[in-house]
């Protein structure tokens, strides 16, 4: 862990799991914060935000081909493996 734990970005079956976690408590009438606290942190809001609005992930960079490859290796910390990529990204 040490320095790559800042690192650390939700895939999206982690953001799934923290809404069904976060929907027992808003069905006991609760109110719920969810806080990011990460250098993903802005990304990981913006995609659990749009997760619970839509029921869908956005795409990964909004884009097509090229741009699209473009945004997700720029998005990465490596090294990364094929594993790491496919959860966290899709």
């Amino acid at each position: 862990m040490g320095k790559r734990l800042y690192y650390y970005q939700y895939s999206n079956e982690e953001l799934r799991k923290l809404h069904e976690l976060v929907e027992t408590f808003e069905r006991k009438g609760k109110e719920v914060y969810v806080l990011f606290n990460n250098l993903a942190m802005l990304n990981d809001a913006t995609r659990f935000l749009h997760y619970i609005r839509t029921g869908s992930f956005p795409s990964l960079k909004g884009a097509a081909g090229l741009d699209s490859a473009r945004g997700v290796i720029e998005k990465t910390r490596y090294p990364a493996t094929k594993n790491m990529l496919s959860q966290r990204l899709g």
